[in-house]
């Protein structure tokens, strides 16, 4: 064997270790995201520090899972489609980035006020813009539910249809 044969074998095996610690944690921080843990572990890997923003910000995140149809790779199309699936439990609340800039000024007080009451009026509409933001969320919320309670409605609905028709066909077949 070559004398850096060793060394690059085991490099290897701790980058193997580390990408697997970090997908480990990332699956945690995934967890606590969607359950709405108090304590999210992203200073736990570099992974999940650099996804922080993404994974619970306030940005829209999109995932993109790539599986493959080989009978080998099941277990990792398992995986990733776990993932996928956790991480699409996670609510995130998006905001314009020319908002967050407005919100920043005026919670830090980088908005400077000339004696005319601008700094408040920039404070006001600051929060009044964030309130529309966060109402429009609610309601969006609100309408997923209901139009999900309709569904569910609508499938009870068909089910119960779907039995009594069976009832009365059996019912005929015992006359």
């Amino acid at each position: 064997p070559r004398p850096g044969a060793q060394t690059g074998a085991s490099e290897e095996e701790r980058e193997r270790k580390s990408i697997n610690q970090s997908l480990l944690t990332l699956g945690r921080v995934i967890t606590a995201l969607r359950d709405g843990s108090g304590r999210v572990p992203y200073r736990d890997s570099k992974l999940t520090r650099l996804l922080q923003d993404s994974l619970g910000g306030r940005c829209k995140t999109v995932i993109i899972a790539t599986i493959s149809p080989a009978l080998g790779a099941v277990e990792e199309t398992i995986s990733t489609l776990t993932y996928a699936e956790q991480a699409s439990g996670i609510q995130n609340r998006p905001m314009p980035s020319s908002l967050l800039r407005t919100l920043r000024m005026a919670t830090t007080g980088e908005v400077k006020g000339d004696g005319s009451g601008t700094a408040q009026g920039t404070n006001d509409f600051a929060e009044l813009e964030m309130k529309v933001v966060y109402l429009s969320q609610e309601v969006e919320e609100a309408q997923a539910a209901l139009a999900r309670q309709y569904r569910e409605a609508q499938e009870q609905a068909e089910r119960a249809q779907s039995a009594e028709e069976r009832l009365a066909a059996a019912g005929g077949e015992l006359r």
